[in-house]
């Protein structure tokens, strides 16, 4: 039953099952979660979204479970609520607002926030600039940041 519940919910990517009895279900589960994100188009891995010019604020966790407090998906936590000057999901933040250097939604933005996972991998940069090389090559993370900047994704 865990298993099955855990590739039907919301976000089979992330997640986390412990028990201390079944390593080898473990291993299987993450050789499903790898399959899952791998047809989803996202890397197998929590990733965390930093912006600012050196990168080094927080913004979220854009696959994490709804749930989770540093998630995006969150609309009541800081990462993921409409109103918040750390989300993306603020059309006015400077994060998301199409004026500013530092936006995901600015296609001229100089310094665009990044996608990395918790060992510091590098996944690209989230703008709306295709001919920007650093762009992030993830169809499914492209694919989330034109539908957020399109408006598709307000809460």
């Amino acid at each position: 039953m865990l298993l099955f519940s855990w590739l039907i919910g919301a976000n089979a990517l992330q997640a986390q099952i412990y028990d201390p009895g079944a390593a080898g279900a473990l291993g299987a589960l993450e050789g499903l979660r790898q399959l899952q994100a791998a047809r989803e188009g996202m890397p197998p891995v929590e990733l965390r979204v930093y912006g600012e010019r050196d990168h080094d604020v927080f913004l979220g966790c854009l696959n994490c479970s709804e749930i989770s407090q540093e998630s995006m998906k969150n609309p009541i936590s800081i990462y993921g609520a409409a109103i918040s000057p750390k989300s993306l999901f603020n059309r006015l933040s400077l994060y998301r607002n199409s004026f500013s250097s530092q936006s995901a939604c600015n296609k001229l933005a100089t310094d665009p926030p990044v996608v990395v996972d918790a060992q510091g991998h590098y996944y690209g940069l989230l703008t709306l600039n295709p001919l920007n090389p650093k762009r992030t090559q993830y169809r499914a993370i492209a694919g989330w940041l034109d539908a957020l900047c399109a408006g598709l994704l307000d809460k």
